[in-house]
């Protein structure tokens, strides 16, 4: 899928089920899955649990996110797998795992309004970022224009 909005399209995918799950889609393209563990937020828990099912509970993955240095984040994946919430995990299972993670990331989503006069337009746009640190734009999408009411301000 290029768009999680396509998973909407799936046969069987309902509003509601939607709406719960799209905040943990990424659809990138890449047929890799690679997660930046520096950038995993307590929200994210139940996806770092679903990795490490059954060995880690989602209050143990919030509590691992949680512990990681706020400025440094973990330097290596190596370092991330050494954390003693992972130590119940068999050492086959670590080897097996850890090249679903990664310490940096490669695609960044652009999401922004411009207003001129009144009228807004959104751009949403998906960026790569290449290992020399060169960065290509992948796609770009843009947005419903909407008139503001000057009295209300944006109508969302």
């Amino acid at each position: 899928m290029a768009d999680v909005s396509e998973w909407r399209a799936v046969h069987g995918v309902t509003q509601e089920m939607f709406e719960k799950i799209s905040p943990f889609l990424c659809a990138v393209p890449s047929d890799r899955l690679l997660i930046n563990v520096n950038t995993l937020t307590e929200d994210d828990a139940p996806v770092l649990s679903a990795i490490f099912h059954p060995n880690l509970s989602v209050d143990q993955a919030k509590t691992l996110i949680s512990s990681r240095s706020a400025v440094d984040g973990w330097p290596d994946v190596a370092s991330f797998m050494a954390e003693p919430a992972l130590s119940g995990i068999s050492k086959e299972d670590k080897e097996r795992l850890q090249s679903y993670f990664d310490v940096r990331s490669r695609f960044f989503e652009l999401d922004t309004e411009i207003t001129l006069d009144s009228t807004t337009l959104r751009l949403r746009a998906l960026l790569q970022r290449d290992d020399n640190g060169e960065v290509t734009v992948i796609r770009r999408r843009f947005g419903g224009m909407s008139e503001r009411d000057p009295d209300n301000q944006a109508q969302q």
